[in-house]
């Protein structure tokens, strides 16, 4: 699956580098196909029709153009580098590998040189049986309401104000993937991911969350899919809060290069620790917040063009708790935008909005009341690596995958009487180290 993404989603990213290694200038107006027709060993035309084939998701076209470039100017050294960016797309990895190896030993600019030897790495990574891929980030955030957030699961009016807060965040998403067949075909997967809020300004809003999964993956044709445990841990105010585990699955449909379709589906296990509940069960709970949660979820993924892909999905989750009046059914929706801006540059948007219905009317903490909440969140992010700031746009070295991001998000829950809602608007400033294959 990696390696259908890697020559679909990120396409523009190895576009955008060639265009910086072309040692041709590209002309005004890209050439029709029919002009190449007319003009077919014509190395300018050629060169123009490729960039714009490539900028538009359109490898194969763009290979083959480059091809006829170089059967005219074989030490076009920026073309070739070109090419070679354009076959490592269409996951031709001897092909790419080749091109590579012509360039060794020849004048070079410093830019191309670190380019050459980025995509041998990434080359040597992509045909590895074992590959390790992750993130790690660190920032500050702050929230209008820090503490609301937290209390999620009784919050009446009066017991607490809104208060500004400012805290460290850092975070962490690992990954390992291993073939075992000789195709790649099938393969063991491991990830792991935390992240956590430190506060140091307005109240203590500590919060930090852990989540492991393991499991086996399988990517044939235009089918891939996953299946294993999941675990997770969360702490508030650095106490041991909620426990769970269980397993997952996540399947895909690639119909097009373009369009992929998913469906999901979790249960896990939960325990919590609440010592307050965990009191008053023997005297006036049946039972306290431990039980089963499960979801399902339906999705769509487009590439809308070479810079911005669009995904939309749709789910159930359900809860069982020890205590009917914490039990509950919520259906909800996602939505996501991504945008690549250039020179690595990129937007975001990612909204999500649930409506939540409790099974049970509750007589002890709510006053005979059934809870219902409607629940939002959206997120506004803009990013780019460091190597933006370079005149080229690009650096070929580390300073690609160093990228400071900042974000707006807006949170709310709407719940009813005796229940109080929530509102926090929040901003985040993060950098973030990327590594591993893949771009």
């Amino acid at each position: 699956m990696e390696r259908f993404v890697r020559a679909g989603r990120s396409l523009s990213i190895g576009v955008a580098t060639g265009f910086v290694l072309l040692a041709i200038p590209s002309a005004a107006a890209a050439p029709s196909y029919d002009q190449v027709l007319a003009a077919p060993d014509d190395p300018q035309v050629n060169l123009d029709y490729a960039r714009a084939e490539a900028d538009e998701g359109h490898l194969l076209p763009a290979a083959a153009a480059l091809e006829r470039v170089l059967l005219v100017h074989p030490n076009a050294h920026g073309v070739r580098l070109f090419y070679a960016v354009v076959l490592y797309r269409l996951n031709d990895l001897k092909g790419a590998r080749q091109q590579l190896k012509e360039l060794e030993g020849v004048h070079l600019t410093p830019l191309q040189a670190a380019e050459l030897a980025k995509y041998e790495s990434l080359i040597d990574q992509a045909e590895s049986a074992t590959s390790f891929t992750g993130k790690i980030s660190a920032g500050i955030a702050g929230e209008s309401d820090a503490i609301g957030a937290l209390l999620n699961q009784l919050d009446f009016p009066g017991f607490h104000s809104p208060k500004n807060g400012a805290a460290a965040v850092t975070a962490a998403d690992l990954s390992v993937n291993h073939d075992i067949t000789a195709d790649g075909a099938y393969s063991l997967y491991g990830s792991a991911s935390i992240y956590s809020r430190a506060s140091f300004a307005g109240p203590n809003a500590d919060f930090l969350s852990a989540e492991a999964r393991l499991g086996l993956a399988a990517s044939t044709g235009r089918y891939s899919w996953q299946l294993g445990p999941v675990f997770r841990h969360y702490l508030i105010f650095d106490i041991p809060y909620l426990t769970e585990y269980g397993g997952q699955e996540q399947f895909n449909w690639h119909e097009t290069p373009s369009l992929t379709w998913t469906a999901a589906i979790e249960v896990v296990d939960q325990t919590y620790h609440e010592p307050s509940v965990d009191f008053l069960v023997p005297f006036f709970l049946p039972g306290t917040h431990d039980g089963t949660r499960y979801d399902a979820s339906l999705g769509a993924a487009l590439r809308i063009d070479s810079y911005s892909t669009a995904a939309l999905t749709f789910g159930y989750e359900g809860k069982s708790a020890g205590n009917p009046p914490f039990s509950y059914d919520s259906t909800f929706a996602v939505a996501n935008y991504h945008a690549l801006l250039g020179r690595g540059a990129y937007f975001d948007f990612s909204g999500e909005l649930r409506y939540v219905d409790y099974r049970a009317r509750d007589f002890f903490f709510l006053f005979g009341r059934k809870r219902e909440d409607v629940r939002n969140d959206l997120r506004l992010a803009a990013g780019a690596p460091l190597s933006a700031l370079d005149a080229a746009g690009a650096t070929g070295d580390f300073r690609e995958n160093l990228i400071l991001e900042g974000a707006v998000s807006f949170a709310d829950r709407t719940s009813r009487f005796p229940l109080a809602p929530f509102h926090s608007l929040g901003g985040e400033l993060r950098l973030i180290w990327k590594f591993g294959g893949g771009l």
